[in-house]
């Protein structure tokens, strides 16, 4: 036992010592972190009503990263090392999992304090996160493949960002496009035209000004899309801006932002995103925000034209409910959103909890499928439902943090016409023809109440 904790303290002793060097080298300073984080769940109509015969879901996923950054005067190298996985879904014996990857790895060249080159895989967080984000809650989080260009001074900075992707499971000479490669469909239709997982080029651009305690950013994204089966490509634009305003002990942000171009050989796109909140900062423990998110839907009248709007690599789960019915891996018929909310953080003297109200619409019309299928009657139902939102967040110690969250979605009709599928399709998959039999099964196939929970805990060891 005393030989164990030599060697243990020579181990331990031996590292600091190589960290300790590599600090009091002139121009360079290694910086080492890590985080393990897991998280249990327990989903009972999770991103979609509950049906009957289906059983709520409970499990656990864990992060695990590991973070090493080495910092010199006019270079710097990150690596972050990740584990992401599920409790029990490996064997207690095995070799490899396959569950392990590196979340971010990139070189950055400092040719002065204002100008950075960033080169490799990477993290790009802009702006509130509605548009470009890390993912965080996610347990793999969401990282790009880029080169990235920074300017910065006193009141502003400059970026250009550039992506370059291909599919590289096919060998040389052979093009480096699969044509096996699965369809990339954020929206849930079939309307966007390549086969990557990303797009096979990007250029974007952030400015953002400073005046006072106000600022200003322009935000512009162009997404390159390859065309399936022909040569060639098309491109998407996206374009927005996002002003915050400070008045007293109120503080205004907005967002708008259009989407034009084309999304496939015969798709256009053109759509629009609009939000607003008022945040009251005056409260000593109390910060209430206020707000309204418009996205546009399409309303299916031109087969030439996506009118959805799609919010691209935003960090949707903090905008549209914690219960992702919208936009996080969900689609919802690209009737588009309109989210009318209220957000309030109550602070306690060690912790604080967080509770927020949201009342879903669609944008484009959407009507009662099953209404329509018994007697074809149109009957709106653009109303999607409720949602009550509520977490806990207390730390433990400077480095330990726990959260409790729990949420509730109150679902319409018009959520369940979306979402709904026939008890056939849950057991074989297929999608049986849309008669007003099988509508009206499906109708039945959910729950009789309206109400959906989804409740989990997590806690986050960081060093």
């Amino acid at each position: 036992m005393k030989k164990l904790a030599l060697t243990g303290t020579f181990l331990a002793a031996l590292f600091t010592a190589n960290v300790s060097k590599a600090q009091e080298v002139k121009d360079g300073q290694l910086i080492i972190g890590g985080q393990v984080r897991p998280r249990f769940e327990f989903r009972n109509g999770f991103k979609r009503p509950l049906e009957q015969g289906q059983e709520a879901a409970g499990f656990m996923e864990q992060r695990g990263r590991l973070n090493a950054m080495y910092k010199a005067s006019n270079y710097n190298i990150k690596l972050s090392f990740q584990d992401v996985r599920i409790w029990g879904d490996v064997g207690q014996i095995n070799k490899s999992d396959g569950l392990s990857s590196f979340h971010e790895a990139y070189g950055e060249w400092l040719p002065n304090k204002k100008v950075a080159l960033r080169i490799g895989r990477q993290e790009f967080v802009y702006n509130d996160s509605r548009i470009l984000g890390n993912l965080d809650w996610a347990a793999q989080g969401r990282s790009h493949d880029a080169v990235k260009f920074v300017y910065t001074d006193s009141l502003a900075e400059l970026h250009i960002m550039a992506t370059y992707n291909q599919d590289g499971t096919v060998q040389e000479p052979a093009k480096l496009q699969s044509s096996t490669a699965a369809d990339f469909n954020p929206l849930g239709t079939a309307a966007i035209g390549f086969k990557l997982p990303n797009p096979y080029m990007s250029q974007m651009a952030y400015y953002k000004r400073k005046f006072g305690k106000n600022d200003f950013s322009f935000l512009l994204i162009n997404d390159v899309i390859q065309k399936i089966g022909v040569a060639g490509s098309v491109a998407r634009l996206t374009v927005g801006i996002d002003p915050n305003l400070v008045v007293g002990k109120m503080k205004f942000s907005a967002s708008a932002y259009l989407q034009t171009g084309k999304e496939s050989a015969s798709m256009n796109s053109s759509a629009f995103l609009g939000s607003l909140t008022a945040t009251y900062t005056g409260g000593k423990k109390i910060t209430p925000t206020l707000g309204i998110d418009i996205l546009s839907g399409d309303d299916t009248t031109s087969k030439k034209i996506n009118e959805a709007f799609d919010p691209l690599y935003g960090t949707h789960h903090a905008f549209y409910g914690y219960m992702d019915y919208f936009y996080v891996g969900s689609p919802h018929g690209n009737r588009g959103l309109i989210d009318i909310y209220l957000k309030t953080d109550i602070k306690f003297k060690n912790s604080k909890l967080m509770a927020h109200a949201h009342a879903f619409m669609s944008q484009a019309d959407n009507y009662n499928a099953y209404k329509f299928a018994k007697d074809k009657t149109k009957e709106s139902a653009k109303y999607l439902g409720t949602e009550v939102d509520l977490v806990y967040a207390k730390p433990i110690t400077k480095n330990i943090k726990f959260n409790l969250g729990t949420s509730f979605m109150f679902a319409a009709d018009g959520i369940k016409s979306i979402k709904s599928t026939t008890p056939a399709v849950a057991a074989s998959g297929t999608t049986p023809a849309k008669t007003a039999s099988n509508i009206n099964a499906a109708k039945d196939g959910f729950t009789s109440y309206t109400l959906n929970n989804w409740t989990w805990a997590m806690i986050d060891f960081t060093f």
